[in-house]
């Protein structure tokens, strides 16, 4: 009776201990390049590293230990919202833009942002402005033209809409000759994408 007792006491004591160690490595809470407390044998899983032979944590988070595996199990830092949610705030949306064109690309400011867009709008009223003095015949004849060039640019054919424009205003018979073009192969796209327009 007496060893009965005993033998119980052991094993509430076991799984006390067991419990306490769990608990002390579920909260363990440790910031990204902590160094993690574990002995040999143990593999390491996500959210961990080695530095120096020093296995470290990559995140801020709770270490866990599954078997013989150590991985860190990052904190939530951001409220994740769910249908039915009301907000109260302020939703800031940022979107860089890339300037193009540099050897190394870099992030405008707002103040670049204004400037390009500043200049977008001179070039569209200054192309209005074009358009407007120019008779409405020949304005037609322009627009058509402009897609005519833009839908060949798009192929990869590069012809000029002015030769476009002389193209249209001569006779419908001519023929373009191919060294016209840049891309010799595509003489005949151009020429049914013409036709099609009625410049040809």
């Amino acid at each position: 009776m007496m060893w009965v007792d005993e033998q119980q006491q052991q094993q509430q004591q076991r799984s006390s201990s067991s419990s306490s160690s769990s608990s002390s490595s579920s909260s363990n809470i440790v910031l990204p390049g902590d160094p993690l407390h574990v002995g040999d044998g143990f593999l390491l899983g996500l959210n961990t590293y080695i530095d120096n032979g020093v296995a470290r944590a990559s995140v801020c988070g709770v270490v866990q230990t599954v078997n013989r595996l150590v991985y860190v199990r990052p904190l939530k830092s951001r409220y994740e919202a769910n249908v039915g949610d009301v907000v109260v705030g302020y939703l800031w949306i940022s979107v860089p833009t890339v300037v193009a064109g540099s050897a190394g690309d870099s992030v405008s400011s707002p103040q670049q942002q204004q400037q390009q867009q500043q200049q977008r709008q001179q070039q569209q009223q200054q192309q209005q402005q074009q358009q407007q003095s120019v008779p409405y015949h020949l304005r037609r004849q322009l627009a058509m033209a402009r897609n005519i060039a833009n839908c060949l640019a798009c192929r990869g054919l590069r012809i000029s809409i002015d030769r476009i424009d002389y193209l249209m205003k001569t006779a419908t018979d001519i023929k373009l000759e191919p060294d016209m073009l840049l891309h010799k192969q595509h003489a005949e796209r151009l020429m049914a994408a013409l036709a099609r327009a009625n410049v040809l």
